[in-house]
């Protein structure tokens, strides 16, 4: 499974973005 790094520069929906990828199957952390 490929990795995808979400740096938070403060952009705000950083959280909604997180869980988008959840749904998708992805590993966030």
């Amino acid at each position: 499974m490929p990795v995808i790094a979400v740096v938070d520069y403060d952009m705000g929906n950083l959280h909604s973005a997180c869980k988008g990828l959840e749904k998708a199957g992805a590993t966030t952390k």
